[in-house]
């Protein structure tokens, strides 16, 4: 009998024996729906949107599948699911990793600079992508004048600070793969 820790709470035992014969986009779609259903962002905006907007910004299905499930870990500090019951739904190894890796766990790192930090150095491009089309949507002028003018400007700062960070990145590895001559499907770390 498969053991769930967090994702239980919003599927039934069924329900999730079911979710394990999807494909993992199908599966991630319907389980950023049951969980975001009626969860809200920061501008009040349904928080599911952002989810789907980063997705949709990406290229390949594994980073789409990502964007999707991108914040699901860290939201509510991990009050929702956990890595472990990703792996026991069956996603791919790549995709559970490149989702911890996202995870910004603020009793593992000291700064926000260290987080990117980390997912900078870890090589990762799939991660480093989809931060990057996370930052993109939270730093999109109809989300941002949403909110109260304080948040703005400290979201503003942080996203745009570390932003080009992520872009460099994502180009010297882009220059790795043009160099190496490796195709753009599943390539990580160098």
């Amino acid at each position: 009998m498969v053991s769930y820790e967090k994702i239980n709470q919003f599927f039934t035992e069924k329900e999730l024996d079911i979710l394990t014969r999807f494909d993992d986009y199908a599966r991630s779609i319907m389980i950023i729906s049951r969980v975001y259903k009626d969860k809200c962002d920061k501008s009040g905006n349904k928080a599911w949107g952002h989810l789907l907007r980063v997705s949709n910004n990406l290229e390949s299905l594994e980073e789409k599948i990502i964007g999707l499930l991108h914040d699901l870990i860290e939201d509510e500090n991990g009050a929702y699911c956990t890595i472990n019951d990703l792996q026991q739904l069956g996603y791919d190894p790549l995709i559970t990793e490149t989702v911890n890796l996202l995870f910004y766990d603020k009793t593992k790192f000291n700064s926000y600079h260290d987080y990117i930090t980390n997912i900078i150095l870890s090589n990762n491009i799939y991660a480093i992508r989809t931060k990057i089309a996370d930052m993109h949507d939270n730093l999109s002028p109809w989300r941002l004048n949403m909110l109260p003018e304080d948040l703005r400007a400290r979201l503003k700062l942080k996203y745009e600070t570390e932003l080009p960070r992520l872009e460099m990145a994502l180009l010297r590895l882009d220059i790795r793969q043009m160099k190496r001559g490796l195709s753009n499907d599943r390539y990580k770390a160098y």
